[in-house]
């Protein structure tokens, strides 16, 4: 490389106006696409939760109406009122397998707090459903739990 070159580079500005434009404008768009998805993740609250047993509707809990229990669980599904509202669904007469529910109803949320499908019962450290989107699920009761309303399939919930 030529002395003249290497001279040219040392004593050249670090940024053009050119390029600080075009760094502007990256920066402009990326702090734009961070909004975005911050507001737009919140997305509408659900209206409340459906429990289903395999293909069949267990029952269908609203957060404004309350509780409705499908055709021939009557018998196995219990709602307390209180701080938080506690739903569970028996899987037994004698009511030994269970999921139990806690539902905030001020918040909207819906977590698996309780269950005795298995040792580890893993369906209690799924992620809440919030925000009108979610899912929990329990396979050895084979027990879903999904948000009705809301922008349930627009940004899943893993957990």
């Amino acid at each position: 490389m030529p002395l003249d070159t290497l001279e040219k580079i040392r004593t050249r500005k670090p940024f053009a106006p050119l390029d600080l434009l075009v760094y502007l404008f990256l920066a402009v768009a990326i702090v734009t696409a961070i909004v975005a998805l911050a507001v737009g993740a919140r997305g509408e609250r659900a209206r409340g939760i459906e429990l289903f047993a395999g293909e069949e509707c267990v029952c269908t809990f609203s957060f404004s109406d309350g509780l409705t229990v499908g055709s021939g669980w009557e018998d196995s599904v219990t709602v307390q009122t209180g701080e938080t509202t506690v739903l569970t669904v028996y899987f037994d007469e004698a009511r030994s397998e269970y999921n139990r529910l806690e539902i905030d109803l001020s918040e909207g949320t819906v977590v698996m707090a309780d269950a005795t499908c298995s040792r580890r019962r893993d369906c209690t450290h799924m992620a809440p459903i919030r925000g009108g989107r979610g899912v929990i699920v329990c396979l050895p009761h084979d027990l879903k739990v999904m948000a009705i309303g809301g922008d349930e399939f627009a940004n899943p919930v893993l957990g």
